[in-house]
């Protein structure tokens, strides 16, 4: 009984002092990066197939992952440059025609 008491208390200050880091300046700073790295994995799952892996090899599943980070990095770059920045210069990308 007393053992379970001082895991109750334990428990109910490792809660408190979550409460009190949660209400500080530093996490809701560090929050608004979660969310957007948190968006970039669920999108990795959702779309591009990282809910399960394709291989049991640590290597194959490794290059699952970068390939997976590089379209998903394309997808960002044509959407910079077809939305954002709609009159640069493709040429210098390598293309003969504006986006």
């Amino acid at each position: 009984m007393y053992s379970k008491r001082k895991e109750r208390i334990r428990i109910a200050r490792a809660r408190n002092l979550a409460r009190t880091l949660k209400q500080s300046s530093e996490y809701r700073r560090t929050y608004r990066y979660r969310i957007r790295i948190e968006h970039t994995f669920a999108e990795a799952k959702e779309h591009h197939g990282l809910g399960r892996a394709r291989s049991y090899a640590l290597a194959a599943v490794d290059e699952q992952v970068k390939m997976t980070a590089v379209a998903q990095n394309i997808k960002r770059q044509l959407l910079f440059y077809t939305v954002f920045l709609p009159t640069v210069n493709c040429s210098l990308l390598g293309f003969s025609q504006h986006f």
